[in-house]
């Protein structure tokens, strides 16, 4: 799946009102109504969009995109980085659509027409292979902790491991070549203290880039742990 990014701005115009958090939350609960299953549902938490295919939209692993409303929901932008922009893509302008207000691509420059059926395609593949990587992760670590109980092996944590190979694979932040350095980081983070890890994965020569805010990384970090832990 190509990488990219999107930046998208919805803007309140006469046709559409104020675009606040309450209105996409109804609006979203429309669209999954008129869709008939043939698209992603989709729920507003607080400020974050929150997408899913099969997981329930209550699960913390469901993907999230922080949205920023700004004036008073004059302006809502919407940014993403790597795998799961064309989602985010599609979600906007299925807004947009159903609002009725101004779409403003920045990467173009310019106000841009909706269109969420050229973006829904993408948007499916994405949403299909993450919660696929969600079950499997979720299978997998049952499966080693009933090993670890049954005493097969010896519970050793790779959490810190596993962390940044996800955070790599969403395109989140952007590893070095040193295996040592990364081996090394793996064992030190402070999973706990979303600060501190953030500051860490900003100083260390073990990461090259890191794309997104502290409050993102605070949120991708409880994303990443509800993975492996089933909802219902």
């Amino acid at each position: 799946m190509a990488s990219t990014s999107v930046e998208l701005a919805l803007k309140q115009n006469y046709a559409s009102g104020p675009l606040l958090p309450t209105r996409f939350g109804t609006t979203l609960g429309v669209l999954e109504k008129t869709s008939f299953g043939q698209g992603p549902r989709g729920t507003m938490r607080g400020q974050d969009l929150r997408l899913a295919l099969t997981l329930s939209l209550d699960d913390d692993a469901c993907v999230a995109f922080a949205l920023d409303f700004a004036r008073q929901g004059a302006v809502v932008t919407g940014t993403a980085h790597g795998p799961s922009a064309p989602l985010l893509r599609w979600a906007l302008h299925a807004l947009a659509t159903a609002l009725k207000c101004t779409l403003h691509d920045a990467e173009l420059g310019e106000d841009v027409t909706p269109d969420a059926d050229a973006h829904r395609a993408g948007a499916i593949a994405y949403l299909t292979a993450y919660e696929s990587d969600v079950k499997a992760s979720r299978k997998q670590h049952l499966l080693r902790r009933r090993s670890e109980r049954a005493g097969d092996g010896a519970e050793t944590s790779t959490e810190g491991a596993e962390l940044l190979a996800w955070l790599a694979k969403e395109e989140h932040i952007a590893l070095s070549d040193s295996a040592d350095d990364l081996r090394a980081l793996a064992d030190q983070l402070p999973l706990e203290d979303p600060a501190g890890l953030y500051e860490m994965l900003i100083d260390t020569d073990a990461v090259d880039d890191v794309f997104v805010s502290e409050k993102e990384l605070k949120s991708l970090v409880a994303r990443f742990r509800a993975r492996t832990t089933p909802q219902h």
